[in-house]
């Protein structure tokens, strides 16, 4: 999000309700414990597509400069 230019308080608010983030799932009678960002939320698919949205303009830019 800092390489978009998003403000830091917004990036400090989003790491703030991620951090210490944790699901169980129960895989097969056991219990796995996963980190990461909350599925189904309005907000992991609007992080996920920023993401798509940098890594897209990484792998353009990339290419356009000749380095593939």
């Amino acid at each position: 999000m800092r390489y978009l230019g998003y403000d830091d308080k917004i990036f400090r608010i989003l790491e703030s309700l991620y951090t210490d983030t944790m699901s169980a799932v129960r895989v097969y009678g056991g219990l796995s414990t996963a980190v990461g960002v909350l599925q189904g939320r309005v907000l992991s698919l609007l992080l996920f597509n920023i993401l798509l949205q940098v890594v897209m303009m990484l792998a353009l830019k990339r290419m356009t400069s000749g380095s593939v």
